[in-house]
């Protein structure tokens, strides 16, 4: 079973939307919320999407907002870590197009912050301002789908003739 912090437990109803994870006194930002465990499984979001209820556990309770309060750690890919404060009651969510870049993924976003982006897919990723939000603290496997998104624009850029400019 995945280790959570011990502020955090499972709720029947989450704050967003069914079961969901909630802090029961205050996290602070840089506070690993789950740590990895040399020895322990990883898992895709597709595992978790197919797996029976009494498998998955905790995984599939991180709910979802686009102000996340959570975020895997860039030097672990299986460490979660709060990036900024968590208060006690606020729902542990995270940002899922931070993890998901290979998962066909489409989703209406009702979370009601100030920044929501109203759809959350797959290629958010290659959006300038989403790269520049979380800048290395993403995933390794996000960071070099970035990577290879950003060179294959430049690529595509330089493919394209450059206009000679009339000198007046």
């Amino acid at each position: 079973m995945r280790t959570l912090h011990q502020n955090v437990v499972v709720i029947d109803k989450g704050v967003i939307e069914g079961k969901g994870l909630v802090a029961i006194k205050l996290i602070k930002k840089g506070e690993v919320v789950s740590p990895y465990v040399p020895g322990q499984p990883t898992y895709s979001i597709n595992d978790v999407l197919s797996m029976a209820p009494e498998e998955y556990k905790v995984l599939r309770h991180y709910g979802y907002q686009c102000r996340e309060n959570i975020i895997i750690h860039e030097q672990n890919d299986d460490t979660v870590i709060a990036n900024r404060d968590i208060q006690p009651g606020e729902e542990v969510t995270y940002d899922y197009a931070t993890t998901e870049v290979t998962l066909p993924l489409t989703m209406e976003c009702h979370c009601g912050t100030s920044s929501c982006r109203k759809v959350v897919t797959n290629l958010d990723h290659r959006d300038p301002a989403w790269q520049a939000k979380y800048g290395n603290m993403l995933p390794q496997h996000t960071l070099k789908a970035i990577a290879e998104w950003n060179a294959s624009v430049v690529m595509k850029d330089r493919s394209q003739p450059v206009r000679p400019t009339c000198a007046a």
